[in-house]
């Protein structure tokens, strides 16, 4: 999975915090009265994700088929994988 980055000019005369805060900024917001939180992903920010949940699932799909397995005994087994 690839994802952002942080990068730090280390020639850069701005001190490595400042420039990191920079670059995090808009993923941080801060209220008074309300404290720091993580923002919102941006609008499609999900798209990829959701992209490579379809491709392992076809795979997985793909994997208890040939094993013999029926819709059923898959959906259980992912319920119960899903509640560990």
């Amino acid at each position: 999975m690839g994802g952002a980055a942080v990068r730090v000019d280390t020639a850069s005369p701005v001190p490595p915090y400042e420039r990191i805060r920079a670059q995090l900024a808009s993923l941080i917001l801060t209220r008074r009265g309300a404290g720091t939180r993580v923002a919102p992903l941006p609008p499609g920010a999900r798209r990829r994700e959701t992209a490579e949940l379809a491709e392992v699932t076809k795979d997985f799909v793909a994997r208890t088929r040939a094993l013999g397995f029926g819709e059923e005994e898959v959906l259980e087994a992912v319920r119960r994988a899903l509640r560990t």
